[in-house]
């Protein structure tokens, strides 16, 4: 069974997790203009901030309450 849940978390933190997701959706969060085109041409290791919205199993969701760089 899915769940669809959003976080705060780092454009890195959810490359880490992307794998075990259904469906993974996310927006930057930073007021620059272009940010989002910027964060998709960044290299690894780039931390912008985004709004995600996760849809994913019960096990990887628990899997994100515990990991510090996502925050419901």
């Amino acid at each position: 069974m899915t769940g669809k849940r959003y976080y705060i978390a780092t454009r890195d933190a959810w490359q880490r997790h992307a794998a075990r997701f259904a469906h993974s959706h996310w927006m930057a969060l930073d007021a620059s203009p272009g940010i989002a085109a910027q964060a998709e041409a960044a290299p690894e290791g780039h931390d912008a901030r985004i709004l995600v919205l996760i849809e994913a199993d019960e096990g990887a969701q628990l899997a994100l309450e515990y990991d510090a760089a996502f925050e419901p």
